[in-house]
């Protein structure tokens, strides 16, 4: 049920202005906190930021940022998904199973180094991409097809520029 509900709030950004005007004049939201800033306009930067804090807090004396950022990623795992618009569509793959990545975390303690999104036109897949542990991005190894994310590696973008683009220095991509 829930389910069908955040679908619909998703899918129908009435409802949610609906639901949000419903809760201030309950009282139950302020006008202050409004997300006037929503869809389509939130950055991507903001989840970076967030991340970011969350290292920062978890630095111990002495840690260098990598340190702190290997620590949370214990816990906390942000996957960044270049061209896709806010929760769906976009010209970017935009399709990918991040609960049965979190199930796998959860229940058998092995957390996602990489998911695989596709891209959809006409109901067929077209391109698919990885998705990687922020900060590493998808790199294509520069053979294959671009379509293929069997044709790229999660790396960090400075080892990109550092080792130029044929360098596999990325143990992450063994686990799909």
């Amino acid at each position: 049920m829930i389910n069908r509900i955040v679908d619909a709030a998703l899918g129908n950004r009435m409802l949610v202005l609906m639901l949000i005007a419903a809760l201030v004049a309950a009282g139950l939201m302020s006008m202050q906190r409004l997300p006037f800033d929503a869809d389509p306009d939130i950055s991507p930067l903001n989840s970076i930021n967030y991340f970011e804090e969350v290292a920062h807090f978890m630095r111990h004396r002495g840690d260098d940022r990598q340190d702190a950022r290997e620590r949370v990623n214990d816990f906390f795992r942000l996957f960044m998904v270049p061209g896709m618009q806010h929760c769906s569509g976009g010209p970017g793959p935009n399709t990918f199973d991040m609960l049965t990545a979190l199930e796998e975390w959860v229940e058998k303690g092995k957390a996602p180094n990489r998911i695989i999104a596709s891209h959809l036109t006409g109901g067929v897949v077209d391109r698919t991409r990885p998705l990687c542990v922020y900060p590493r991005v998808a790199v294509f190894t520069g053979t294959g097809s671009t379509n293929d994310a069997a044709n790229f590696k999660c790396r960090m973008p400075r080892e990109e520029r550092r080792h130029g683009r044929h360098h596999d220095d990325d143990d992450d991509d063994d686990d799909d």
